[in-house]
């Protein structure tokens, strides 16, 4: 079976829908819009469509716009939009899905905590000899941040240690927001050390 490249096709997509907008032809460029999401919804599911799809040919639409400021809600990001009933049903399953998974947390005693931290504490100290041992590493660096392991600590988070105060830190990388966000430091608690 053959995949379907939607990055590139966005791109292409792209470019054709502004050379509509810039003719002034802002109905066939929604309506060209409009086919497609409807061509991408028989081969994806809907949070897919919604999620990962929209916001890639939203992007390549600015990219070929040539417009300095991204703002998905205004012309001509806008014209390629999910319809609002799909992103709703996405969104309620999300929720569930959400509301599903809060039945299989296991819940942190308080009398485990000081343990816990301790061993979080003890794997940020850990040698970093094996593959194995920098996965320890980051599951106690992510005890003792709150950040999240894979989309952060183990791709692209940065911590520095700030001077004026030992349980706090400066924590640049954040994985949702955007680029904007993942290039800002924040200052964040640590929990368990200095």
């Amino acid at each position: 079976m053959a995949t379907f490249n939607y990055k590139q096709d966005a791109v292409q997509l792209a470019k054709e829908v502004i050379r509509l907008y810039k003719e002034g032809k802002i109905e066939d460029a929604k309506n060209l819009c409009n086919d497609k999401i409807l061509d991408l919804a028989k081969i994806y599911k809907p949070s897919t469509l919604c999620k990962g799809i929209q916001p890639t040919y939203r992007k390549a639409i600015f990219s070929e716009s040539g417009l300095s400021e991204y703002r998905y809600t205004e012309y001509p990001v806008s014209l390629f939009s999910v319809p609002i009933e799909m992103i709703a049903a996405t969104n309620e399953t999300t929720r569930d899905t959400v509301e599903k998974q809060l039945n299989d947390y296991i819940f942190i005693k308080s009398e485990s905590i000081d343990k816990m931290l301790k061993k979080a504490v003890e794997l940020i100290k850990k040698d970093c000899i094996s593959g194995q041992d920098y996965y320890d590493k980051a599951v106690g660096i992510a005890l003792l941040t709150g950040r999240r392991i894979y989309s952060e600590v183990l791709l692209q988070a940065d911590f520095e240690a700030i001077n004026s105060n030992n349980n706090n830190i400066s924590f640049t990388g954040q994985a949702k927001g955007g680029v904007e966000k993942a290039l800002e430091s924040y200052k964040i608690p640590v929990l368990g050390c200095d």
